[in-house]
């Protein structure tokens, strides 16, 4: 089963937007994390936009790296859900999510470019 989540508003139309999160767990711990924006602050699984002709896969190790500084090696897609969302820039989107189970094999600080997230 798909779930779709929040409600489209009238008068709008929703861009899809493919989109990857990661459910990465290591000594009991599952990785999230914190986002700081000028609006307030949330928790959040690692994840975000495929990009081009990039697989699920590839922007979650991508994302990964970029918010966490974290290596991981994608294992199994669990499931995909939708959500309905208004940007601050005002764009309306449908993001189209699949979330994935993932091994963690390392960690490349370097590759962390993302200063409003935090790894918790």
């Amino acid at each position: 089963m798909k779930l779709q989540f929040g409600n489209a508003r009238a008068g709008l139309e929703y861009r899809h937007r493919a989109a990857v999160f990661g459910i990465a767990e290591r000594d009991g711990r599952i990785a999230c994390v914190h986002i700081r924006r000028d609006k307030g602050a949330y928790f959040d699984l690692p994840g975000g936009a495929v990009e081009g002709e990039e697989t699920e896969a590839e922007a979650l190790v991508r994302e990964f790296g970029e918010e966490t500084g974290l290596d991981v090696v994608p294992v199994d897609r669990l499931t995909e859900a939708s959500q309905y969302f208004v940007r601050t820039d005002g764009q309306a989107l449908n993001n189209v999510c699949g979330f994935w189970s993932l091994t963690i094999s390392g960690s490349t600080p370097a590759n962390k470019r993302e200063e409003d997230h935090q790894l918790v």
